[in-house]
């Protein structure tokens, strides 16, 4: 499949390990380089979202054959009151399954938004994390039409809690 091509819900849900239903909704499946080429899919919920973990090597190889460098799921749903979106981002190419909240999808998620009206701009917390897994935080801030991103997260090697960068 080159670059340019359609990757259908059912495609993308299989090697993310989740029934084709979780894909389903009004938002497309979009393609997105901020820096890094980024596949976004939206999902239906929260608990489809927590209980994203896909197996690495057929989610590499799915990268691979259609040139993504991350794949970032999404839903509107969240599990923190005043959070905007709860997101997982997988990045196996860039050597990592499953990426702690860095950043490196952020500004293509940020241009999803505003593509789709999702985003009015200002100043929001996306959360990220899995099921069993820690949650962090990410801020999202438009300033002089720039995109700033800062996070919070739990340090896994002694559990204390980093601040805004």
């Amino acid at each position: 499949v080159s670059r340019g091509a359609r990757l259908d819900r059912a495609a993308v849900a299989k090697v993310m390990g989740l029934e084709p239903p979780a894909l389903h909704t009004p938002l497309p499946i979009d393609r997105s380089d901020a820096g890094r080429r980024t596949l976004i899919g939206p999902l239906r919920s929260v608990t489809e979202a927590i209980s994203v973990f896909p197996q690495g090597q057929p989610l590499k190889q799915f990268c691979l054959e259609h040139s993504i460098d991350i794949l970032l799921t999404f839903t509107m749903e969240t599990m923190q009151p005043g959070h905007i979106a709860h997101t997982n981002l997988f990045a196996p190419r860039i050597g990592y399954l499953e990426d702690p909240p860095t950043g490196s999808g952020k500004p293509a998620f940020r241009y999803y938004m505003l593509k789709n009206g999702l985003w009015d701009q200002k100043d929001c917390i996306n959360e990220q994390g899995g099921n069993d897994r820690v949650f962090n935080d990410i801020r999202l801030s438009c300033q002089q039409g720039k995109g700033l991103l800062g996070c919070r997260a739990k340090d896994r090697t002694d559990g204390h809690c980093c601040g805004y960068g």
